[in-house]
């Protein structure tokens, strides 16, 4: 009895194609339509602003993001008073982000939104006060991150 039965052959012969045929298929269309989110990660340093909240008029603002994919992570750090958490998405090079919190100069929380875009290594976009409705405009520089002597030493 011969353990080599030609239909079984067949069939994991053609079972082994299709499967190779299938992830051809599938790598190739990954590799042609299936492209990550740029990478936006940073700090962006204010340099240009118009008409922000009152309570931000003046101040030193650095916005922080990190991303994860399209979804971002950060907060608007306002020079030694405080930072306000934002979350949101980056979406068709549109940046959305949002968030809350209490800052010193303040009268009452801000409840802001972010939305915008980036320009070489800029950022361009409009603040908004939501429970105001009060809205600026802005440019933050992309600030390079410093560079870390004691990054991998092989501890």
């Amino acid at each position: 009895m011969s353990h080599f039965n030609i239909k079984t052959l067949s069939f994991y012969a053609i079972a082994i194609s299709s499967v190779l045929v299938l992830f051809k298929v599938v790598s190739t269309y990954g590799e042609t339509k299936l492209n990550a989110a740029p990478n936006i990660d940073g700090s962006y340093q204010f340099f240009q602003a118009n008409n922000l909240p009152d309570c931000l008029q003046g101040q030193q603002l650095k916005l922080n993001i990190e991303q994860s994919g399209i979804y971002l992570f950060g907060n608007l750090k306002v020079a030694s008073s405080g930072e306000i958490p934002l979350s949101g998405d980056f979406q068709n090079n549109q940046i959305t982000m949002a968030g809350k919190g209490n800052l010193p100069k303040c009268d009452a929380p801000l409840q802001l939104s972010i939305k915008g875009q980036r320009d070489n290594q800029n950022l361009v976009a409009q603040i908004i006060d939501d429970s105001t409705q009060k809205q600026g405009d802005f440019q933050a520089k992309f600030l390079k991150p410093k560079a870390s002597g004691e990054e991998s030493k092989g501890h």
